[in-house]
């Protein structure tokens, strides 16, 4: 499952499935418990989890996850009290649970007699190993507002507001840490420093927004890990990639952060993600080139060639369509197709089209390989021939079209029927993420399916890696 609307989809339409036993049930209820749980739904969690112990009354997960959310509120009568229930059932798989609501009722009922410095600063730590950035807060302000001097209390009221987002507060718990032990050990000498340069950066981005400089602030605040971080690293990919689409730190880094937040729920399904896509300015650019920018865009390039005489053309796009600048919305298409230009292929190259099947083609309006490329089906509209052979022979085509004259049919046919790509479109997914190394090793064993001369591969493979690698 990936977030909770789909969670509690699978959970609904599961239960109302008949002839499920208790157990079932009560697995699909803490299944549902688990997700809401993560995404900060603690009420719904908490009712989920009950209703698996009303299905199982010895669920000592279901009992064991009750008693951290009501740990996580500060609520450690209710976290002891089902933590002893789910260690009675099961001592050693939630033992850990169990500790932490123990010491947490300790402390909170020593608060309650004499409120001891030392004490809010053990329950602040308490609550943040357990994720409650918001309650450890509060007990490191009151452990510091009880004794100024506290320097480490300090030290963690700063890594909580940092988990939380709050820069300007860390770096005012931090200063106070600085002022009193001149040299504290924050773990990295540069601690202190580093986080006021990110400071710097945000006011920076608000005076003058670059987008390297919004990359840099949200990896530092996606690397702290927390779902308030995740989605102020989020805002600033975003704004990265509005002043720059083509920036890759920007854009790998937002898919990460969105994957994290739709995982847990914390990005409602469907809701758009980023930025909605623009169509860059890539007319004159190489065709490869483009096409490689636009996938790393999230866009999907479609290339068609066209026959030019001037050789500055060949291989450039000619035209785009969405015209560049175009910004897509979410859910329209994300196809861009690009004209590009090329020499020309007489259609007699392409094998088995011999002259009386061109013959046919013309007489069909078909009497170059670009209008056989836009009309791959003509077969079934001419005798002798059909749709299956024309679409074969308008892939060949296409591959001839942005093979380098270095290679030949050969190479067509080894990726048409070798690696079954019926066009280059198809290369790009075939062989991302592949070295070099791996690209060769495929090659070779497609070059065995099609039965290719082993001299033409020894004397081709390192253009043909380069070749497949580059689409």
């Amino acid at each position: 499952m990936q977030n909770v609307k789909e969670v509690r989809k699978y959970c609904e339409v599961a239960l109302k499935k008949p002839g499920k036993t208790p157990g079932e049930s009560a697995k699909l209820k803490a299944e549902l418990g688990g997700t809401l749980a993560i995404s900060g739904e603690f009420e719904e969690a908490k009712k989920a989890f009950y209703e698996a112990i009303q299905h199982v009354p010895s669920y000592a997960a279901a009992f064991s996850n009750l008693s951290r959310l009501y740990g996580l509120e500060g609520n450690f009568d209710k976290a002891e009290e089902y933590g002893a229930k789910s260690h009675q059932l099961d001592a050693e798989t939630h033992e850990l649970n169990w500790f932490f609501a123990r010491e947490g009722k300790r402390m909170t009922d020593k608060l309650k007699e004499t409120p001891f410095p030392a004490l809010f600063y053990k329950r602040g730590l308490l609550f943040g190993m357990q994720g409650s950035h918001e309650k450890a807060i509060e007990d490191f302000s009151k452990a510091v507002e009880l004794d100024p001097d506290f320097y480490d209390a300090y030290k963690m009221l700063g890594d909580a507001h940092l988990r939380l987002g709050n820069l300007e507060e860390a770096i005012q718990a931090y200063d106070e840490v600085a002022d009193r032990v001149h040299d504290y050990d924050f773990g990295d000498e540069n601690f202190l420093y580093a986080v006021k340069r990110w400071e710097h950066l945000t006011k920076k981005i608000e005076l003058n927004p670059r987008a390297s400089d919004c990359a840099q602030v949200a990896i530092f605040y996606a690397n702290q890990k927390t779902k308030q971080t995740s989605k102020i690293a989020r805002k600033y990919f975003v704004k990265a990639l509005e002043l720059d689409p083509r920036h890759d730190a920007a854009l790998n880094g937002l898919r990460e952060v969105e994957s994290a937040l739709i995982a847990k729920g914390l990005i409602r399904d469907g809701e758009p993600i980023g930025p909605p896509p623009q169509v860059p300015n890539i007319l004159g650019q190489s065709a490869l080139e483009a096409a490689a920018h636009l996938r790393g865009i999230g866009l999907e390039p479609k290339m068609t060639y066209k026959k030019v005489r001037q050789s500055n053309k060949l291989g450039t796009v000619l035209s785009v369509q969405p015209a560049g600048g175009t910004v897509l919305a979410h859910g329209q298409s994300k196809e861009v197709n690009l004209t590009v230009g090329h020499r020309g292929i007489d259609l007699t190259v392409i094998e088995g089209i011999g002259p009386k099947f061109q013959k046919l083609l013309a007489k069909s309006g078909v009497s170059s390989a670009d209008q056989l490329i836009l009309n791959p089906d003509i077969g079934d509209q001419i005798p002798d021939l059909s749709a299956k052979v024309t679409r074969l022979w308008a892939s060949m085509a296409t591959w001839l079209y942005v093979l380098p004259d270095t290679l030949d049919g050969n190479a067509a046919e080894l990726a048409m029927v070798g690696l079954g790509m019926n066009s280059p479109d198809k290369a790009y997914h075939k062989f991302k993420g592949k070295s070099k190394t791996q690209i060769k090793q495929m090659i070779k064993r497609a070059a065995r399916k099609v039965k290719l001369p082993k001299t033409y591969v020894d004397e081709n493979l390192e253009i043909l890696a380069d070749f497949f690698g580059s689409l």
